[in-house]
């Protein structure tokens, strides 16, 4: 009281619960205005900060709004019991004792503040880890965990980094979905293989647009490709491709794979499965406002599938789950890279076969494995091609079991090929998908399935001495 007048309005003191509902009204007021400058500035990029603003403070001050009047009802049928105005307790600060619990009361409430702060700040960097997303959930996501950590491009990207989207939206969907799959784990009825989530899927601007720009110039981009034989000498045939990255060039034009990627060149399209593998509509508009619908034959757009915005990720599906596509694939990459021993005879042969087989577990690969490669190399047919290193033939049955450790998953029904990569044509339709003659327009054109549009072949200059 000040000269018999109130500091404060009687809605706010007339009740405990008016009280504070008043605080948490002006706290949660006060630390949305923070946050909302702290996220606009880009001082702090985090996607659960994004979850605290726009829906835990809100909700904040609508319930403390609730607690005011509530509050004031509660104090009003008090006075008309005759229990007159709540009298809130009275505090001598010039008694010694009550200084010093006051005194008290104040520090340790700063300092719980503080704890619970830190906590909370450690818990949502936690939330935010892959080891979060990768280890709680051991057994369901470390298919893709395992993944992630062998990828070359984004080990160092978190998980929320690309699978949440911007927005209170984003992440009330991904929260959503994530609350769904922890009850899914909890009864123990999750999917097997786990599918890939694409109608959750953010939109690449959002995940892929804040490292990579879309209007980037790449130009033409050399690949060598090695396929191993299955004859006694592993004999590598060798394939150099230029691929026509392309890009934005300065002048707005657009060529190469990455004419999708323009900003100009807005691409719809209508997929007919789960997995987008069958796209039977296309619809392309270019810089110019010209437009052009792309059927094949026989589908009716108005009775077909969902239709979407074509992005990053249509194409770079797995680029953070670099998954093998085939024992093939994964055997042929070792040998060139030099972790297997291309001296032991028939060893891409042998080596797909055994990673081919079914085996309960990873330790039961492990043993089958190194089993049967010394039987094959102690006798018969490895034994005919003459004597072999008997280390390297240790050092293959290792690489070999923890191919297998990397891209087969029993419990959760992952092998090779259980995921596919869109990226390229040779093991999915992936770019065939769209383009491959069949997709016609009303004025006769096709999307062609022309291979130089996309890459050519270059001859291998000779080794030389």
């Amino acid at each position: 009281m000040t000269d018999g007048r109130p500091i404060l309005p009687r809605a706010f003191t007339a009740h405990p619960l008016a009280a504070l509902g008043a605080a948490l009204t002006t706290l949660s007021a006060v630390l949305f205005l923070l946050f909302w400058i702290i996220e606009s500035a880009g001082w702090l990029e985090n996607p659960y900060l994004g979850l605290l603003t726009f829906v835990l403070l809100p909700a904040l001050f609508v319930f403390g709004l609730v607690l005011i009047p509530a509050g004031l009802w509660l104090a009003r049928r008090r006075e008309r019991a005759g229990k007159g105005p709540f009298r809130w307790p009275s505090l001598d600060l010039t008694d010694a004792r009550v200084r010093g619990w006051v005194f008290l009361i104040g520090i340790a409430t700063i300092l719980n503040t503080l704890l619970v702060t830190m906590a909370a700040t450690e818990a949502v960097h936690y939330m935010d880890s892959p080891a979060f997303c990768g280890q709680v959930c051991h057994t369901q996501m470390n298919p893709h965990y395992v993944q992630w950590q062998r990828g070359p491009a984004h080990t160092k990207v978190a998980c929320a980094s690309c699978h949440i989207g911007t927005g209170a939206k984003g992440f009330v969907m991904a929260k959503t979905r994530g609350t769904a799959q922890l009850l899914h784990v909890i009864t123990g009825k999750y999917p097997t293989p786990v599918p890939t989530p694409l109608e959750y899927r953010p939109p690449a601007e959002q995940t892929c647009g804040k490292c990579h720009e879309a209007t980037r110039w790449i130009g033409e981009r050399r690949r060598l490709f090695t396929d191993i034989g299955e004859d006694q000498a592993n004999t590598p045939t060798q394939t150099l491709l230029t691929l026509l990255v392309g890009g934005t060039r300065p002048d707005g034009s657009a060529t190469g794979f990455h004419w999708h990627a323009n900003p100009g060149n807005e691409i719809e399209y209508i997929a007919t499965d789960e997995h987008r593998g069958k796209i039977p509509w296309v619809r392309v508009k270019n810089a110019k406002g010209e437009v052009k619908e792309f059927v094949v034959e026989g589908f009716d757009p108005a009775k077909g599938g969902e239709r979407r915005r074509m992005d990053c990720i249509d194409c770079h599906n797995k680029v953070a789950h670099p998954f093998a596509a085939s024992a093939e694939r994964a055997v042929d990459r070792a040998i060139v890279d030099g972790r297997l021993d291309a001296r032991l005879p028939f060893l891409r042969r042998e080596a797909v076969k055994l990673l081919k087989a079914e085996y309960a577990t990873h330790e039961q690969a492990r043993t089958a494995i190194a089993s049967a490669l010394e039987k094959f190399y102690a006798g018969g047919e490895g034994a005919a091609a003459g004597p072999v290193d008997r280390g390297a033939v240790t050092a293959a049955s290792r690489v070999l079991a923890e191919l297998h450790g990397a891209y087969v998953f029993p419990a959760m029904k992952v092998t090779f090929g259980t995921y596919i990569s869109n990226g390229g044509h040779t093991d999915a339709d992936g770019c065939f998908r769209c383009h491959d003659d069949e997709h016609k327009a009303k004025d006769g054109s096709v999307i062609k399935q022309d291979c130089e549009t996309c890459h050519r072949e270059e001859e291998i200059a000779p080794a030389t001495e």
